[in-house]
């Protein structure tokens, strides 16, 4: 079922909003799964019916039909489909935190960010928001680690939104299907694995279609002094109604209620004050959302724009 143009623009202005916030001040943690789970549920609190921060259950396949702006050609990508939260916290774990990468010059630290990004887009651990989620991850741990990492020209316009899918789903692909070639492609029996093996050659012929490419472009040294002078949310405290800490369980139900209100109109929404002292208003209506620069929509301006429904899937296989 094709989306509502309407309720993405919604969706993106909302979202969108929350990133801006989370630049000026990021949610503090250890970069381990409840850190990756504080931020899905910050960026979706306006939007309960994503699941902020609730990561997605065991499935017998978890795939998307991916279809490129412009483009009449569509793939299919195969995420993990188990264990989500188990892989999600062994990939945080390994990485070892923004100590492990502190100091790396440019090209071993584009390395690291690119291997992190892939492995955990690979997981794909929420149902909705997984990519929004990713780029404020790998931001704030680059902040930390002594880099500026900008992911804005990523989405500037169509054929940069195109690159960047293409270099998501080729490290997506790669991690699904390891070391497929196109022999082994034709000698397979699984359809998914067939059906990659004549996906990927076809993507990776793109121009500077790959995330160290990509994350490279976006890098740039910080000073110490900016990273000093950075506020930030703690990860256990995200936002809360009447300035109260909550859980991401909580926030979410608290977000809920929020929406429940301004719908059926029985209460005014409930105050909500986020650590730095924002106040929450109800969902703009689609009439009064905020104009994005340089004459593009608001959908264009939004840092993701979902371009195929994911779907739980059973082996393809015969």
């Amino acid at each position: 079922m094709a989306a509502d143009p309407a309720v993405e623009r919604r969706e993106g202005a909302l979202t969108a909003n929350r990133i801006g916030e989370l630049a000026e001040t990021p949610i503090r943690g250890a970069f381990d799964v409840d850190h990756l789970k504080a931020i899905h549920a910050y960026i979706f609190q306006d939007l309960p019916h994503h699941r902020p921060g609730e990561m997605r259950s065991d499935t017998s396949g978890w795939s998307k039909f991916r279809a490129l702006e412009g483009q009449v050609s569509v793939h299919e990508v195969h995420y993990a489909h188990d264990h989500i939260e188990q892989r999600a916290a062994t990939i945080l774990r390994d990485l070892g935190g923004p100590a492990a990468i502190t100091g790396l010059a440019p090209d071993a630290f584009t390395s690291r960010m690119a291997r992190l990004y892939g492995d955990l887009d690979h997981v794909h651990s929420f149902h909705e928001g997984n990519s929004r989620t990713l780029r404020e991850l790998t931001r704030s741990l680059a902040q930390e680690a002594g880099y500026d990492l900008n992911w804005t020209s990523s989405s500037v316009d169509a054929a940069e939104r195109n690159r960047l899918y293409v270099a998501r789903d080729i490290a997506v692909l790669e991690r699904a299907f390891p070391g497929l070639t196109p022999q082994r492609g034709m000698e397979t029996n699984n359809r998914a694995e067939f059906e990659a093996s004549l996906a990927l050659p076809a993507l990776r012929r793109a121009p500077g279609a790959s995330l160290e490419a990509i994350i490279r472009e976006g890098l740039t040294p910080i000073t110490p002094v900016q990273q000093e002078s950075t506020p930030a949310i703690e990860a256990s405290a995200v936002a809360a109604p009447a300035g109260k800490p909550l859980g991401i369980a909580g926030m979410a139900l608290a977000a809920l209620s929020r929406h429940q209100a301004a719908i059926d109109g029985s209460a005014a929404p409930a105050p909500y004050t986020s650590v730095a002292d924002r106040t929450h208003l109800p969902p703009p209506s689609t009439s009064s959302l905020p104009i994005a620069p340089a004459g593009k929509s608001v959908t264009e301006a939004a840092p993701e724009r979902k371009s195929a429904e994911y779907r739980p899937s059973r082996d393809p296989s015969p």
